[in-house]
C-alpha cells in the first residue's frame, strides 16, 4: 500500500510512521513520499533520514486552506506518487472538494481528542478545560466537514488530578505515535491479497550507507531502502516487488549510479509466499552485545549460545525496539553497562519513558535489584510486561503508568535513564535532575546530533557542579550528567 504523508510542522507523527516502517511494523504499507506546505518544515528533514523523497509544495495563495493554484499543485504532486493512502500528519490546512475528490476515500487524519468531542483547534486544551475524566486521539476519514469523517480507531488517555496542559499533551502525543502507525498497518493488511512478493537484497558496506541513502533520495527511488545492523557492522540494500522483472529493472537502473566498491555481495532475488514476506526482515537482524549483555532476536533462541557468565535478553522487534540496533537505545544501554562496571549494581534504577521496557529489563539482567520503569502510555506498560514474561522476568521490574511529573515515586535513584525526544527532555529538566540521588547518573538519549549542544547546555546550566559527558553515534547522541 503506497502511502503519502502531508505535514506542516516538525513531523513527530510522520517520524513515528517512518520508524514503524523501518522496524517492519507497518504491515504492507510503504511511505513513498513526504510533502510539506512550508519550505522550512521539520517534516522535510525526515526524508533524508529514512530514505524517503520529501519536498515542499507551494500552497499559495491562501494561508489556512488548500484551494486554487496551491490545491492544483498539491493534487499534481500527490497524484504522481499513485498513492493508496494519503495521511495528514500535522497538515494545518483545510482541504477543499478539489483535493478531497481527487483522492476520495483515501485520506485519513489524526485528531487529538476523542471525536466527536472537541473538534477543531486545541483539542487537548478543550478537553482539559472541560474537566472530563479522559481524552485521547482519533484517526478518521477526511471529508468536507472538518473532523467530521467516519472514525477508524481511537486511543484513550486518562486525565489525572493536577494534570497540566503540558503533561496531558505529552500523553496524547505518545498515544498518537502508537495509534497512527498501527491503523496504517491494519488498513494495509485489509488490502487485496497477492500471490507472492519478490525480495531483492544485496549487502553493502556500512560506511557507504549515507551515500547510498543520498542517491536514493536524489533519484526519488521509492522501492529500495537500506537496512543497517551497526553492532555487526553490516548493511543491506533491499526492496519488495510485485514481479521479478520489476525488481531487476529497478536494480539495474540504480546500480548504474553506485560505486562497485560499496557492494559486498552479489544481488539476491527470491520469491516470498504471501504468508512469509512480512517476516523476511528477520534475516537482517542478528544478535548484538555490549560488555556482558547480549540482545538476541527471539527466533535465535534455539541456536544462540552466550559465553559463560554473560546475560541474554530475548527480543521480538514486533513488540520491542528491535535488537538493540537503534542508536538511541544503544547509547543508553552502553551507559548502563558502564555504570554497573564502575559503580556496582546496588543502586536503584529508574527507566523514565520505558517504552517496551528493554532498558529496564537489561538493568535487571545485570543484577540491579531495585528497577522500575514508567511510561505515560498504558500500551507501553502492557508491552513491557510482555517482554518481561518473554524473558521469564515477570515481576523483576515494576512497570507502571506515569509521566515526567507523576512518575517519580521511587526517586531519587542512583541511575536514571531517559530515552525521550530532546524537546521533552529540556522541558522537564528540573524533574529529571531532581530524580537523581547524590553520586548518581542521569543518562539522556533520543537527541539528534544537531540538537546535542542545546540539550547539553540546558542541563549543564541547570546542574552547576555536575560532571557532563556526551557521545555521538550516527545521527544520534546522548548526554550523561553525574551528580556530585
Amino acid at each position: 500500500m503506497r502511502v503519502v504523508l502531508l505535514g506542516s510542522g516538525r513531523g513527530s507523527n510522520a517520524e513515528a510512521i517512518l520508524q514503524a516502517q523501518q522496524a517492519g511494523q507497518l504491515g504492507r504499507a510503504r511511505v513513498v513520499h513526504v510533502f510539506a506546505d512550508k519550505a522550512d518544515a521539520g517534516i522535510l528533514a525526515l526524508g533524508p533520514r529514512f530514505g524517503v523523497p520529501a519536498a515542499f509544495v507551494d500552497p499559495a495563495p491562501f494561508k489556512t486552506k488548500l484551494e486554487g493554484a496551491g490545491e492544483e499543485r498539491f493534487i499534481a504532486a500527490v497524484r504522481a506518487c499513485e498513492p493508496d493512502l494519503v495521511v495528514l500528519a500535522g497538515f494545518m490546512r483545510v482541504l477543499k472538494p478539489g483535493f478531497l475528490n481527487a483522492f476520495a476515500g483515501k485520506i485519513i487524519n489524526l485528531h487529538p481528542s476523542l471525536l466527536p468531542l472537541f473538534p477543531g483547534l486545541d483539542g487537548i486544551g478543550q478537553a482539559l478545560r472541560a474537566g472530563v475524566a479522559e481524552t485521547g486521539c482519533t484517526v478518521h476519514h477526511v471529508t468536507v466537514e472538518v473532523d467530521g469523517g467516519e472514525i477508524i480507531a481511537q486511543a484513550r488517555v486518562p486525565i489525572v488530578p493536577g494534570e497540566t496542559l503540558e503533561s496531558l499533551a505529552t500523553k496524547v502525543h505518545a498515544a498518537e505515535h502508537k495509534l497512527l502507525p498501527a491503523v496504517i498497518a491494519q488498513m494495509s493488511e485489509r488490502s487485496a491479497p497477492r500471490a507472492a512478493v519478490h525480495e531483492f537484497k544485496i549487502e553493502v558496506a556500512l560506511g557507504a550507507v549515507p551515500a547510498i541513502e543520498e542517491s536514493l533520495a536524489e533519484r526519488e527511488e521509492q522501492r529500495l531502502m537500506v537496512l543497517e545492523d551497526k553492532p555487526s557492522g553490516r548493511a543491506w540494500l533491499t526492496g519488495y516487488f510485485d514481479s521479478r522483472e520489476q525488481a531487476q529493472e529497478t536494480w539495474q537502473a540504480f546500480a548504474a549510479v553506485l560505486d562497485p566498491e560499496w557492494l559486498v555481495t552479489q544481488p539476491e532475488l527470491r520469491e516470498l509466499p504471501d504468508a512469509d514476506w512480512k517476516d523476511s526482515y528477520k534475516a537482517h537482524f542478528k544478535a548484538s552485545s555490549y560488555g556482558p549483555l547480549h540482545w538476541v532476536p527471539v527466533w535465535e533462541r534455539e541456536t544462540f549460545r552466550a559465553p559463560a557468565g554473560e546475560k541474554v535478553l530475548w527480543l521480538d522487534p514486533g513488540m520491542a525496539f528491535g535488537t538493540g540496533n537503534h542508536e538511541t537505545t544503544r547509547l543508553v544501554a552502553e551507559r548502563l553497562v558502564a555504570f554497573a562496571a564502575e559503580m556496582g549494581t546496588s543502586a536503584r534504577v529508574i527507566d523514565a519513558g520505558c517504552g517496551s521496557g528493554i532498558l529496564a529489563l537489561s538493568a535487571a539482567l545485570l543484577g540491579f535489584r531495585e528497577v522500575s520503569g514508567f511510561d505515560n502510555d498504558p500500551e507501553a506498560i502492557r508491552v513491557s510486561e510482555e517482554n518481561a514474561a518473554l524473558n521469564q522476568m515477570a515481576g523483576r521490574v515494576e512497570f507502571f503508568v506515569g509521566d515526567l511529573t507523576t512518575g517519580w515515586k521511587h526517586a531519587p535513584a542512583g541511575l536514571v535513564m531517559a530515552n525521550i525526544q530532546s524537546d521533552v527532555l529540556v522541558r522537564f529538566t528540573k524533574e529529571l535532575l531532581g530524580a537523581v540521588a547524590p553520586g548518581g547518573w542521569l543518562v539522556l538519549s533520543g537527541i539528534l546530533g544537531r540538537e546535542l549542544a542545546d540539550v547539553r547546555a540546558a542541563f549543564a546550566a541547570a546542574a552547576p557542579g555536575w560532571r557532563v559527558d556526551s557521545r555521538v553515534m550516527g545521527e544520534w547522541s546522548d548526554v550523561l550528567l553525574m551528580r556530585p
